[in-house]
């Protein structure tokens, strides 16, 4: 089929889940739906300011709940494991309270950063109970690799919590996404129209961040839509390569493979300072590949998946080239083009809907369909257990 759709792929659901569930299957909620709720309504700017955030807790069941605790969850807050001040946190006991520092734990293996509201004997929540806290976070700059998806927060109300991350006798609970921000990404010399001549053409992809933060960016990908089924940078349709420091080229994925393999080295093939990164590549198209409209060229982490932080696609269309060889690559001379002056308009990518579109794939010369999208958020709750999930980066 000649329309390509987000879908969901197989690769993607690979990928590490973090999850948040009661050490006790059969533990019962005692609190209806929504007697926990969580607003983060701004983004956190990595290496930048406060983000502010209310939690609101009421008990409406009419009985009374003794000694629980209102765990505060920033899942993928911590991601560098090393480093637990990677995040701050800090609680104010409602409107017009001083802001006092919230005791967290890091649970490594979820890169889950927790913290509990109540004192160490838990807290009552008496029938009628309503109460709401606020709460800022502060993610700070580490010396390794930044954020490179955005965080969920939530509040899960139980009897306790195990060393390993799992809530004893889990009473409710409410949660929401942290959007993560402070990277932008765009494109330079990438041309509105690209001729189908199977030559390489040049353009830049810049990486710009606020606060002078250095994110020590390595993997990335490219993803790509021709408006067709595609296979890769083995087929016929189009190539894509990066230029490192030393000049030497390197030949880049540019769909599902690219995006989960995460192949473009950012730190080691971008040059410039650390808050304007350029990386030099360039785009072939194969003479046998050329239609009118509807390609797109994306570059950043697991593009087309959903809110991440340096995610940018532009459209462009091709021009057929009599002659042209069909294959990307194959062109006589491979001395690069140079891009027209005027470069492609990059769309920002809108926040993810939380439910991804099933594609009709069909069949195009044998190509493989490209997936080019996941949900960024799963959100499953199944009789007694809870559970919490964001996709996370690979490891």
């Amino acid at each position: 089929m000649k329309s390509l759709r987000l879908i969901v792929s197989a690769a993607v659901i690979a990928v590490p889940l973090c999850v948040f569930a009661p050490a006790s299957p059969a533990s019962a909620l005692a609190l209806p739906e929504g007697a926990v709720t969580v607003e983060f309504p701004n983004a956190a700017e990595y290496a930048g300011g406060w983000t502010e955030g209310t939690i609101r807790l009421t008990n409406k069941t009419g009985t009374s709940l003794t000694g629980v605790h209102p765990y505060l969850s920033l899942q993928g807050a911590s991601y560098d494991p090393a480093v637990p001040s990677s995040v701050l946190v800090e609680v104010a006991d409602g409107p017009g309270a001083p802001w006092k520092p919230l005791a967290t734990r890091t649970i490594g293996e979820l890169r889950d950063v927790r913290g509990d509201l109540a004192p160490a004997a838990g807290m009552d929540l008496p029938a009628g109970y309503d109460h709401t806290w606020r709460v800022r976070v502060r993610l700070l700059q580490v010396a390794t690799e930044g954020p490179t998806s955005d965080m969920g927060v939530g509040v899960f109300v139980a009897k306790g919590s195990t060393s390993n991350g799992n809530y004893v006798d889990l009473q409710g609970d409410g949660r929401t996404m942290l959007r993560v921000s402070g990277l932008e990404t765009s494109y330079t010399g990438l041309p509105k129209e690209l001729p189908a001549d199977a030559k390489p053409h040049e353009f830049q992809v810049h990486l710009k961040t606020r606060n002078k933060a250095d994110w020590h960016l390595s993997r990335a990908s490219f993803g790509m839509d021709l408006d067709r089924a595609m296979s890769g940078t083995s087929a016929c349709d189009a190539q894509i390569e990066v230029k490192d420091p030393q000049g030497v080229w390197h030949k880049v994925k540019n769909e599902a493979a690219g995006r989960s393999e995460l192949d473009v080295d950012v730190a080691k093939w971008a040059t410039g300072p650390v808050d304007h990164k350029v990386l030099q590549a360039r785009i072939s198209i194969g003479g046998g590949y050329a239609t009118p409209t509807n390609h797109w060229i994306a570059f950043g982490y697991y593009p087309g998946a959903g809110p991440n932080n340096y995610y940018e696609k532009a459209d462009f269309t091709t021009v057929t080239v009599p002659g042209a060889p069909r294959c990307a690559g194959d062109a006589t001379t491979t001395t690069p083009t140079t891009a027209p002056s005027t470069p492609a308009t990059a769309a920002p990518v809108p926040p993810a809907q939380g439910k991804p579109e099933l594609a009709e794939t069909g069949d195009d010369n044998g190509n493989t369909a490209t997936l080019l999208g996941a949900a960024g958020v799963l959100a499953l709750a199944a009789g007694a257990g809870t559970t919490f999930a964001v996709r996370r980066r690979r490891s």
